[in-house]
This record gives structure tokens, C-alpha cells and sequence, in this order.
């Protein structure tokens, strides 16, 4: 059967099939019979005559309904994760519904009523195969090298496997009742070749690119003017390092600085260049900045200096201060999370965090010294 995935909830409602083309102007209808005993009607809504071939690529959209009108599957059910089924081969389909699929071509919706004993004929085809290629599976399994014991438990569940699929030959399915129909709603959105389709993935590859390049610019710019607005708004005088990374001591530390390895303890309250409180380790500020952060136990966050788990900023501007030190880092987004979004961080922003240092322990285990040249 035509990627039949899990039962969808049976009272899912879906709106009429006609509302799904109904801004399409329909200007021919098809109905018909093939001799399995199948029933179509083809709504067209142009005069594109490149029909679906052996080799081609579709994408489009499928309702799909059992014998008892209970839906299967809703591409346009998008609440319930679905979306258009994209890149199918046509080689994947066999049987009545390619031949039925082959009537159709762009901007093409249709209505496929497949007996449910063409359905069970085609499952059990689609069994044996899988059965054939588990046999050799199996074959292949056995003459590889590998530990025995790994071989042997392989070799084992894949019988267990081809045991219970051999059980299903045959034998009857609850959903395929004899006399029912199993029934495809489908809108055809493009067709492509091989050839096509690898040049239109490749060029829209090449526009996200140019996109994202284009985006990252602006963001660049933008980021740069929110920078210098906070430092103005704030009167402040930052020292930059030759990373980007913008600090300010708002309160000298009494104690050693970290070395790499040392657990670090610190407190910290995360503000984007609006002012939008999005992270804090302190419970009244996020009390006072109305922050929901559920089941959050606010303590200083703990990780260990140098070793990359944090975003570059952090890491950085950690090793620059002594234990009881506070400060103000003004982040760079190269040296935060760059164009990705983060949680309440849009793509491109700069991070404004006022931190302390609390505490600072020695490493469980002991550096290696770093080799001398």
C-alpha cells in the first residue's frame, strides 16, 4: 500500500476534499474504471500535458481513508505534524495505483477508490519481496566478519523478524474486509526527473546560502548599532579583547583566577540589547522581571573553565576574572549563538550579562602539563 503510516485518530474531521483545490479552476472532469476494479475521478485544472512517467519525482499532497472512511493520513493536517509528502519516486509505487498515479500531472487533484482485495493482493506482493531480500540479508549477515557472539545474535533477530513477516502471508488483515474500498484524495503539486529535481534542490541550496549571507550582513549591521547604543545608553567604557568579547569589571574579585579545568560556580542575569530579560540564575530577578522559567532551581551554574561547554563568550570572559568579581560582558553573537536561534534569542544578537563569580575549585583530576616544542 501506498506509505500507509500509523492510524491517525479515527474522528479527526477533515474539510471537504473540494475546498482543498477549490481556488483552482477546474476546467475538465475525468471519471473512470481500471479493469482491477479501481474507480477515479480526475478534477483538471489546466492543459499541462507532461503526465506522471516511470522515472519521475512527485510531491503532493494525500488523504487517505480505510473501508470505514476512518482517516489514515492528512498531509494537511499540519497541527497533527503532517505536511506534503515530498520526493516520492514513482518507482516506489506498483499495481493499479501507479497506473492510476500515471493519469496524472501538475495542479492534477483526484479521488482513487482501490478495492480492498487489490490492496491485500499488493501488501502480500509487497511481503514476499521484503521476505526475499530478508532471506539474502541473512545470507550476507553470515559471511561477514565480526565477533561471533555479535554475528550470532544478528542473525538471530533477523530470523525472529522474517519468522513473523512469514506469519502475515496470507493471513487475513482486519482492515482489508473483502467488498470495501480504501480511498486516496490527492492534489498533484510538482513533477520532476531525476535531472529536474537535483538542479532545483541544488539552486535552492544555493539561495538559502544567499540568503543566510545576506541575513548574517544585516544582522552584523544591526548588531553593531545596538553595541554602541547600549554602551552610550549606560555610559560605559568596556575593554575589548582581540576576540570581540566587551567587558567591565563593576567589581573587583580578592581571590585567584580560574585555570583551566577548575569548576566554576557563577551567578548570572541574561538581558538582550532591548532590555529582555531572557536567563537569570537569581530568583528575585527573575521574580521582578516576571521571567517563567517552571520547576528552575536557582543556584549559580557550575561548569568547568576552558573546556568549551559554554558559548565562547562565556568561556572566555570567565578566565578574565578573580573569585567574588562581578562584571558586565557584552557578547558579540559570533561569540554566542551566531544566526541560530536560542530559546527567546532571535538569530544575530548581541548578549548583555551581568555576572559573578563565586566560587572556584580545583579540577577532580590533574592537568596534564601542555608539551613543551
Amino acid at each position: 500500500m501506498l506509505r500507509i503510516s500509523k492510524k491517525f485518530l479515527a474522528t479527526l474531521v477533515v474539510a471537504s476534499f473540494f475546498s482543498l483545490f477549490s481556488c483552482d479552476r477546474v476546467i475538465k472532469t475525468e471519471k473512470g474504471k481500471t479493469k482491477e476494479g479501481a474507480e477515479y475521478t480526475i478534477f483538471r485544472i489546466g492543459e499541462n500535458t507532461r503526465f506522471l512517467g516511470d522515472d519521475d519525482f512527485l510531491d503532493f499532497h494525500l488523504v487517505m481513508l480505510d473501508s470505514k472512511e476512518a482517516i489514515l493520513q492528512n498531509s494537511y493536517d499540519t497541527k497533527g505534524g503532517q505536511k506534503m509528502l515530498e520526493g516520492m519516486p514513482m518507482t516506489e509505487l506498483r499495481g493499479v495505483k501507479k497506473d492510476l498515479f500515471k493519469k496524472l500531472t501538475t495542479g492534477d487533484s483526484a479521488i482513487f477508490r482501490v478495492k480492498t482485495e487489490t490492496e491485500f493482493a499488493e501488501y502480500q506482493e509487497i511481503l514476499k519481496n521484503q521476505l526475499k531480500q530478508g532471506k539474502t540479508y541473512i545470507e550476507d549477515l553470515k559471511k561477514q566478519e565480526m565477533p561471533e557472539d555479535k554475528k550470532k545474535e544478528a542473525v538471530t533477530n533477523a530470523e525472529k523478524k522474517l519468522k513473523e513477516m512469514e506469519a502475515n502471508l496470507g493471513k487475513p488483515i482486519p482492515e482489508l474486509p473483502a467488498g470495501k474500498y480504501f480511498t486516496y484524495k490527492v492534489k498533484v503539486v510538482r513533477i520532476e526527473n531525476k535531472t529536474e529535481r537535483e538542479k532545483r534542490q541544488k539552486d535552492d541550496l544555493a539561495k538559502q546560502e544567499k540568503d543566510m549571507k545576506e541575513a548574517a550582513k544585516k544582522a552584523e549591521k544591526q548588531e553593531k548599532i545596538d553595541i554602541e547604543a547600549y554602551i552610550a545608553k549606560n555610559k560605559l567604557k568596556p575593554i575589548k579583547t582581540a576576540s570581540g568579547l566587551m567587558y567591565v569589571i563593576t567589581k573587583e574579585g580578592n581571590g585567584q583566577k580560574p585555570e583551566k579545568g577548575n569548576e566554576i560556580s557563577m551567578n548570572y542575569t541574561g538581558r538582550l540589547a532591548n532590555g529582555k530579560l531572557f536567563d537569570t540564575s537569581l530568583e528575585s530577578v527573575a521574580k521582578e522581571g516576571k521571567l517563567v522559567q517552571p520547576q528552575r532551581k536557582y543556584e549559580p551554574i557550575k561548569f568547568e573553565a576552558g573546556a568549551g561547554n559554554m558559548i565562547p563568550g562565556w568561556d572566555e570572559g570567565a578566565m578574565l576574572l578573580s573569585k567574588g568579581a562581578k562584571a558586565l560582558f557584552i557578547i558579540p553573537s559570533k561569540l554566542g549563538y551566531g544566526m541560530r536561534p536560542a530559546g527567546d534569542i532571535p538569530p544575530g544578537s548581541p548578549l548583555f550579562f551581568e555576572v559573578e563569580l563565586v566560587d572556584i575549585k580545583a579540577s577532580k583530576e590533574p592537568q596534564k602539563p601542555e608539551a613543551k616544542n
